[in-house]
């Protein structure tokens, strides 16, 4: 596979609702044993969501961003992972702060994957925490500002 064998693509929630939670119940309540509740925290209609899909139009990873500026719910099932989607995910959700004109982000990264975010420029930004039974470690980035159009 190659990155061409999938797109990533803003999603619509209510539109797309049935793909994203799909994904989401597949990687964290399934996999990750991660309660519903916990999980569906009622804060989705109040995010920006990506998706990502493969050729044949089926959802195969997903996240978003909260308005108080903290990337979440990343998600890519099982047999697409270590193929790019997580990347080109999180690389969407950074452009799309940068075009909100945000300058820093937030995530809770699960520590088993703190090392992709930090090779994305994420540092520690906090004490180690658990939530749902999985340790997790507090991240930031600092966002370049997109460039001003000259007048």
């Amino acid at each position: 596979m190659n990155i061409s064998d999938f797109r990533v693509e803003p999603a619509d929630y209510h539109a797309d609702f049935d793909d994203l939670r799909a994904v989401r119940e597949a990687v964290f309540v399934v996999e990750q044993n991660i309660p519903e509740d916990i999980e569906f925290d009622g804060i989705d209609t109040d995010c920006f969501h990506f998706i990502a899909r493969d050729n044949y139009h089926q959802a195969i990873g997903t996240s978003r961003i909260a308005p108080d500026h903290k990337f979440g719910r990343m998600a890519v099932l099982k047999t697409w992972l270590r193929k790019g989607g997580g990347k080109a995910l999180l690389l969407a959700l950074i452009e799309k702060a940068r075009k909100l004109g945000w300058t820093e982000v937030t995530l809770n990264a699960q520590t088993d994957v703190r090392e992709f975010y930090e090779k994305h420029g994420f540092t520690n930004t906090g004490e180690i925490f658990n939530e749902a039974n999985i340790p997790h470690q507090p991240m930031f980035l600092p966002i370049e500002p997109m460039d001003k159009p000259s007048r």
